[in-house]
């Protein structure tokens, strides 16, 4: 089962479990890192996943850039009349946003763990 999978199916057994206060604190410090509730981390890590802490301000920012930085290499070639040059910077307006997409999806996309449970 995928991560967002459990989104699709009902719900409707409910399960209570008691912790120590350092297992809750813990607990309340990794859901509010990875930006989810505590619930659906403990479901994901049911499943095997480790869901990453959430990146900074800084992150965000940087993706942005990365971002702007394509696209104005394809507002310039579209401007560009030597249709060679202009094939080129396509190339490399492909390049920068796979290099945002392949980013995002290292630091934001949860990892199956190499944990087995069976």
């Amino acid at each position: 089962m995928t991560p967002g999978k459990e989104m699709r199916m009902k719900r409707t057994i409910k399960k209570q479990i008691w912790m120590t206060r350092d297992e809750a604190q813990s607990l309340k410090k990794k859901a509010k890192a990875a930006c989810m509730t505590e619930a659906r981390l403990m479901r994901m890590l049911l499943e095997g996943y480790e869901p990453p802490a959430a990146p900074d301000d800084r992150f965000y920012e940087a993706m942005e850039e990365i971002g702007k930085l394509g696209d104005d290499i394809e507002a310039i070639s579209f401007r560009c009349i030597d249709p060679d040059m202009a094939w080129m910077l396509e190339g490399e307006v492909k390049k920068w946003h796979k290099l945002q997409a392949d980013i995002e999806h290292r630091y934001l996309r949860p990892e199956k763990a190499g944990i087995k449970w069976q």
